[in-house]
This record gives C-alpha cells, structure tokens and sequence, in this order.
C-alpha cells in the first residue's frame, strides 16, 4: 500500500476525510464516555449522527475535487 505524495496536505484539506473522522468519533466516544462515567447518552441519536457523518465523507470522496 502507497500513500499519496501530499498525504499530509489532503488529509489537512479534505472534508471527506474529516467527515469519516467525525462520524467515527460520534460513534465511538459517546461508549467510551458512558463505560468511564455510566451516564446514558441517546444512542439513536449518536448512531444517526454517526452513520450521516460517514455517508457524508464517502459522497465527498465521489465529489469532483479541484487540484491546487
């Protein structure tokens, strides 16, 4: 597996990444928050959330994206 040479700027830049990031984290710190504290949380909510984020890094990724 090969990086890409400016992996560093799209990876800063890219909102298609920074949407799967999100919706990762809004699916995964809400347990670790109620496995340290026992406070409930709204699961259905955080798994929409969660699930949205991600569709919407995977459609970003399809979006025509400039070179600059």
């Amino acid at each position: 597996m090969n990086f890409i040479s400016d992996w560093r700027r799209v990876a800063a830049v890219s909102l298609s990444f920074w949407m799967q990031v999100a919706g990762l984290l809004v699916l995964i710190l809400p347990e670790i928050w109620f496995a340290l504290t026992g406070q409930d949380y709204d699961p259905v909510f955080a798994w929409w959330t969660g699930v949205l984020l991600l569709l919407a890094g995977l459609i970003g990724r399809l979006w025509k994206q400039g070179v600059s």
